[in-house]
């Protein structure tokens, strides 16, 4: 079961009953989906250095620096202290909901025009579909959505295409991804995961290019960011936030217009929402029980891109 919300730019998918259950499961061999075994395999290890099959594959590692000392050195600490061992299976991986952005860059001014929209995506660069990946684990008391997910985004470097693929969204899911696999181009992926307590959460973001996945660095210089909700509190949180950033207030990262990815900080705009701490990181897809969730910021964002698809839809470039 689908729905369409905020003008149908983006789906959000009922989270499996099971892990078996016919969502849509991320890994497969046929084109509806996002990767094959080998290619998920591929990301996994740009990530963990290891295959998703390994038998080490979320056990802890004999290490003897503390979390503080881990961190500093840039070390991926969720992987080395250990995460869920279900996530380790590819057949856990669901798609969970997909989001349709032709201008994911927005500059303080409403795009009116398909000259501004296209202005605003620089030929593909900010323009993208994005889909977010969520594991599945059995358990006796029911299924449980761990603290995970990779968000999986395609650049389109033809802004009408956003048009054609926002036409067909009552197509199934499956031919929408076939659809953006072959209009679009892979360009990132972003992968958050706590450890197996949910004390600690982390990030790391790759870059495909030319057949290769590359870790992206961050804003602090490193590749990997570890924060819990005591670090989020305190304003301890290793990503250095832009100058600007401390001056925003909620009102600010909850306007599109005023907050993009390029003046304020990730984490800053995914904490808006509330002051529960991390675990209310999640933005878009299912949350710990499966329920759905879908921030106020995701809401706003939506909102103007069903804006701008509106204006592709009616005008011609």
């Amino acid at each position: 079961m689908t729905s369409w919300t905020a003008a149908s730019t983006f789906i959000l998918l009922t989270a499996p009953q099971t892990p078996s259950a016919q969502a849509i499961p991320a890994i497969g061999a046929e084109s509806h989906n996002l990767f094959s075994l080998r290619a998920f395999d591929h990301l996994w290890r740009s990530f963990f250095g290891t295959s998703l099959s390994d038998s080490s594959c979320g056990l802890p590692q004999r290490i003897d620096a503390d979390d503080a000392k881990i961190i500093s050195n840039d070390e991926f600490l969720v992987h080395l202290r250990g995460f869920r061992k279900s996530i380790c299976k590819s057949s856990a991986w669901h798609v969970a909901s997909m989001r349709i952005d032709p201008c994911r860059i927005r500059q303080k001014t409403e795009n009116k025009n398909v000259v501004d929209i296209k202005k605003c995506s620089l030929n593909g660069k900010f323009s993208e579909v994005r889909f977010v990946l969520q594991p599945v684990e059995e358990t006796d008391r029911g299924p449980i959505y761990p603290d995970a997910a990779m968000h999986v985004a395609f650049s389109l470097h033809d802004i009408m295409k956003f048009k054609e693929i926002w036409t067909q969204k009552r197509k199934k899911p499956q031919e929408l991804i076939a659809a953006v696999k072959k209009y679009g181009r892979l360009n990132d992926v972003s992968l958050f995961i706590s450890g197996g307590g949910l004390e600690r959460w982390s990030f790391a973001r790759v870059v495909f290019s030319n057949g290769h996945w590359t870790q992206d660095k961050l804003a602090h210089g490193g590749f990997f960011e570890s924060l819990s909700d005591a670090d989020g509190k305190l304003s301890l949180v290793r990503t250095p936030p832009r100058s600007a950033d401390s001056r925003f207030t909620q009102d600010d990262f909850l306007n599109p217009l005023r907050v993009s990815p390029l003046n304020g900080s990730c984490l800053s705009c995914h904490l808006t929402d509330s002051d529960k701490g991390l675990r209310q990181f999640r933005q878009l897809g299912w949350g710990l029980s499966g329920e759905p969730v879908a921030s106020r910021r995701l809401l706003a964002e939506a909102e103007e891109a069903a804006k701008e698809l509106n204006i592709l839809d009616k005008q011609q470039p």
